[in-house]
This record gives structure tokens, C-alpha cells and sequence, in this order.
């Protein structure tokens, strides 16, 4: 079984920054267990400093997550990993939007929606036990360096069908009275200041079906009877038509 480290790249200092756990380790580890299975991946998110996560975990991989105002946490994050000869996964916005910022401590970029190319990772590392520019060629959404050039492989497409992704595991960032939950990606907008039809493409909503299935599977799996949920839809309600509104009333 193989080790696999999830660390944001957080202000330590910003109360909303670290307010809520973020969904995105919680969504790749649920993918890999329904695609390569939990018997084979240990994914584990921890907080703090990453010298302490890295002794007391020792992960095989570090995946870390950034946008652009935190990316010098993220090449910290991935220099002290690299230090101690643990290869390193950068995903997220700032990187899928400048990917020219990949660093030489930084084996791989994730582009875009990361659940598929995830999973093509780990089934690489599982494989060959290392990330070779030679493999990763094969590999959609990704930017890499070979012999010190910048390489990408061709953009993945999007998940069509947002219930085709498996619910977040919860359990790997800890449980608290708020929570979020995501009812779309994408944006059928195109505004130069936002980076969200650029990252997660056209606008996919998720069925109200799934989305009650989430918020059921959270309170009936752990006795929750008050909790405060918070919706991750940026144009929410822009599409009436959709069947959440009718859905919950």
C-alpha cells in the first residue's frame, strides 16, 4: 500500500482560509477507492506545518492544492518534500491557469478537474513506484519537465455528469457542525476577473437527486441533526428550471 499525503496550500494566519476543511482531498480519495480501491491507497489530509505532516505520516506521494496568493506555500510545501525524497503532485488553480510556474521541486502538474487524472497518477506510481516524464507523456491534464523543458500532454476533457463522481470521503478531513456542498462546476460565464469557467469548464450541474444523497449520507452516517450546510454554486440561482428549487421546497 502506498502513502498519499493531501496538504492545502493554506494561510496558517486567515481565519476563512482555514474556517472549513477543503472538499478536494475528500473527492480524489473517494475516486481512487472506487477506481483502484482502498486496499492499495492510504490517503490522508493533514493541516499545519509540513515538516511535522511529513514525519509523522511519511507519505510515498505529496499532492498539494494552491491558488495563486497562496503559491508560495506550495513551493515551500513542495521543497521540504523533495528534500526528503518524496515526489511531489501540484494541482489546483494557480497551476492549471500559469502552469509555466511548475518548479524543479514539483514532479507533476495537475490541470483542470483532477478525479480522472488522479487516478491515472496513482496507477502509474503504483505501477513503476516513480513519476517518469517518459510515462507521464501518456497522461491527459498534465504539465511536467523533461531534461529541464516544460511538457504538456493534452487538455482531459470534463466529467460530463457531475453524479458520475463519487461522494466526497468526509472522512479523511474530519467532521464539524459546517459544511459545503458543491451542486455544480462551471460557470456559463466568461468574466476576465474569474478564474471558474477556465478551471472547471461549462456549467454541469449535479442532479437534486445527488445532491440530497450527499446531505442524507452525511447526517444518517454520523447522527447529525443540526448542521449548517452551505451551497459551492457561484451562479445557484441562475437556472430555476433545474429542480432544486421545486426539489426543496
Amino acid at each position: 500500500m502506498i502513502r498519499v499525503l493531501f496538504m492545502g496550500a493554506v494561510d496558517p494566519m486567515s481565519a476563512d482560509e482555514n474556517k472549513y476543511p477543503p472538499l478536494w482531498p475528500a473527492y480524489l480519495a473517494a475516486n481512487v477507492d472506487k477506481q483502484i480501491g482502498p486496499d492499495k491507497i492510504d490517503c490522508r489530509f493533514m493541516s499545519g506545518r509540513i515538516e511535522d505532516a511529513l514525519k509523522s505520516f511519511r507519505p510515498d506521494v505529496l499532492a498539494v492544492s494552491s491558488v495563486t496568493p497562496n503559491y508560495d506555500y506550495a513551493i515551500h510545501h513542495a521543497r521540504a518534500a523533495k528534500q526528503r525524497g518524496i515526489p511531489v503532485i501540484i494541482g489546483g488553480m494557480h497551476i492549471s491557469s500559469l502552469p509555466e510556474t511548475l518548479t524543479k521541486d514539483m514532479d507533476v502538474g495537475c490541470i483542470g478537474e483532477g478525479e480522472e487524472t488522479f487516478v491515472d497518477l496513482m496507477n502509474l506510481y503504483l505501477d513503476k513506484g516513480v513519476f517518469d516524464p517518459q510515462d507521464l507523456s501518456g497522461i491527459k491534464g498534465l504539465v511536467y519537465r523533461k531534461d529541464g523543458t516544460l511538457l504538456r500532454t493534452p487538455d482531459r476533457h470534463v466529467i460530463e455528469s457531475i453524479d458520475q463522481i463519487p461522494h466526497p470521503k468526509r472522512s479523511i478531513i474530519g467532521y464539524g457542525r459546517r459544511t459545503y456542498v458543491y451542486t455544480a462546476r462551471g460557470c456559463q460565464y466568461k468574466c476576465t476577473f474569474c478564474i471558474c469557467n477556465r478551471y472547471w469548464g461549462k456549467i454541469r450541474y449535479a442532479s437534486p437527486q445527488y445532491i440530497l444523497e450527499e446531505i442524507e449520507e452525511r447526517c444518517r452516517s454520523h447522527q447529525i441533526f443540526r448542521r449548517e450546510f452551505h451551497w459551492q454554486q457561484r451562479t445557484f440561482g441562475q437556472n430555476s428550471r433545474h429542480g432544486y428549487f421545486r426539489r426543496y421546497q
